[in-house]
């Protein structure tokens, strides 16, 4: 259902979109003490659009129309803040794990790190979300056609590296990167079951529509150990949805709870 939705918003555009690109709808997951609150925050322009699109994935939804919410500790107030942001560990083209490719909901794994929230406490996930360019879709495929040849892989390895060889090993020298393509070493290999695989995924992630996506996590409690307990918790959330050998979620800590805020 939500891919439906995604599907449906990818179109949308906002006003002067070439000069600072679409605005962003963040969806957003707020725990305050034992309750867990699903809230959407879109431009006003697209508010329509936006809620039809719910009810067209959801039909049964409810919809109302809501104060931003606080889930900040009244005694710690920003001291006992914790958060960040999350960031993938390999470029956006390589696919994380998706209800397609795993035996459970990777939702689920991210509600269960707030759903122990006690009274006075507060987390939220917030993920800000705009359509991508189509540029992104264009390098993506072409990134899925260069997984399987693997002159191209060789090539793009060894660019990125730098070999010191002292003169006196000159006579053992393995031959450059060049001439390996030149015999046919690298030029008749074929490309093994990972990188078949691997370009699949990427294919079909950047098939579908794209949206550029910023992630952020925050908890909060009178105690700033407790809410880095809670961070913790969600950071395992996230953790549960990385794809081996593909990509995975990493936590960027915010410097300060000013950043935060």
């Amino acid at each position: 259902r939500a891919e439906g939705i995604f599907n449906l918003l990818s179109g949308i555009t906002t006003p002067k979109k070439s000069l600072y690109g679409n605005k962003y709808m963040s969806f957003e997951i707020v725990a305050s003490g034992p309750v867990i609150y699903f809230y959407t925050a879109v431009p006003a322009t697209l508010l329509t659009t936006v809620q039809k699109a719910l009810i067209s994935g959801y039909p049964t939804i409810q919809i109302e129309q809501a104060q931003d919410p606080n889930i900040f500790s009244q005694l710690s107030k920003i001291a006992g803040v914790s958060g960040g942001e999350m960031e993938l560990t390999n470029e956006s083209y390589y696919p994380i794990a998706t209800y397609k490719n795993t035996d459970f909901d990777p939702l689920a794994g991210i509600l269960s790190g707030i759903s122990n929230i006690a009274p006075g406490e507060g987390a939220a996930v917030q993920i800000m979300v705009r359509p991508a360019h189509s540029k992104w879709s264009r390098n993506g495929q072409k990134l899925a056609k260069d997984l399987l040849d693997p002159e191209k892989i060789a090539k793009k390895k060894y660019k990125g590296m730098k070999v010191f060889v002292d003169i006196a090993l000159a006579f053992w020298k393995p031959p450059k990167h060049d001439e390996k393509i030149k015999d046919g070493s690298i030029k008749d290999k074929q490309p093994d079951a990972i990188d078949q695989k691997m370009s699949q995924l990427v294919e079909e992630k950047t098939a579908a529509p794209a949206f550029e996506t910023l992630i952020r996590i925050v908890a909060s409690s009178p105690d700033i150990h407790r809410s880095q307990a809670i961070l913790q918790d969600m950071q395992t959330g996230f953790a549960q949805v990385g794809l081996p050998n593909s990509n995975q979620f990493k936590l960027k800590k915010a410097q300060s709870p000013q950043q935060l805020a």
